[in-house]
């Protein structure tokens, strides 16, 4: 078994411990959220770049499979950064702007 999904799924709860702590306010220190939404959104892509080293092009020596893998698996990381730089820009939001 592989630990790469473990490290992917890890991520989002990063995310969502970042928002529980954002939500706490005054009763954690202020940098919590933030670190924790940074962590969260490493350690998914992270686990992304770890687990595409898993994959193999489906026919063997196709390569335009290839090239669709590869793609598909960028997109899927440009994804990831976008959805964890909004997140941590509503986390800068909600902390610093009242």
């Amino acid at each position: 078994m592989s630990a790469w999904p473990l490290l992917i799924a890890a991520g989002p709860a990063g995310v969502y411990a970042a928002a529980g702590l954002a939500i706490l306010g005054d009763a954690v220190p202020g940098w919590s959220a933030p670190a924790a939404a940074v962590v969260g959104s490493a350690l998914f892509c992270v686990g992304v770049t770890g687990w595409r080293s898993r994959f193999e092009a489906f026919g063997g020596s196709d390569a335009s499979a290839e090239r669709a893998t590869r793609l598909g698996l960028a997109a899927l990381a440009c994804a990831a950064l976008a959805a964890g730089g909004a997140g941590f820009a509503v986390l800068v939001h909600v902390l610093v702007w009242p």
